[in-house]
């Protein structure tokens, strides 16, 4: 099975578009959402595929993916965009008037989100990622004798 560019991103705006929409981050219908193009990027350069450009993933890229890394796939592209959420989230809330937009609560359930899809990710997919999520790679010592 092939996956699309329009695919992923439906699966991921179904799965955050609540916190898309609050982050300002939901794209327009119709049109690739250009702030889904490089978690999709990101998970496939984890799982050793490589998109032609790192700011742009066309259908002919995502043709390379497994299908036995779809869901994968989805669940890398979905914790990134948690991570792209919270990055581009002011720490501040702002009032005018009767309008109150609190942007730090907003930042403190996805802060909570990402912990938990981060452990879920490196549990499920960990053995498949090209570097671990979580800090935990391999590390080797070397002996020099003097």
């Amino acid at each position: 099975m092939t996956v699309t560019r329009t695919q992923v991103e439906y699966i991921i705006t179904k799965r955050l578009g609540g916190y898309l929409a609050r982050a300002e981050m939901a794209g327009e219908t119709g049109e690739d959402n250009e702030y889904l193009a490089d978690p999709i990027g990101w998970a496939m350069r984890l799982l050793g595929y490589s998109p032609a450009s790192i700011i742009t993933v066309t259908d002919d890229d995502l043709a390379d993916v497994a299908s036995g890394h779809t869901d994968a796939l989805l669940d890398l592209a979905e914790l990134r965009t948690i991570e792209s959420m919270i990055t581009n989230l002011d720490d501040v809330n702002i009032t005018a008037g009767p309008v109150r937009t609190e942007w730090t609560a907003l930042r403190t359930d996805l802060m909570k989100q990402l912990i938990a899809k981060r452990s879920a990710v490196s549990a499920m997919w960990g053995h498949l990622l090209s570097t671990p999520l979580d800090g935990d790679a391999a590390k080797s010592v070397r002996l020099i004798a003097l």
